[in-house]
């Protein structure tokens, strides 16, 4: 999980995150 990304919970990852 990104910083950038700390609105979207671990649960709902995006492709970005991984």
């Amino acid at each position: 999980v990104s910083a950038i990304r700390t609105r979207i919970p671990v649960s709902h990852p995006h492709p970005c995150d991984i």
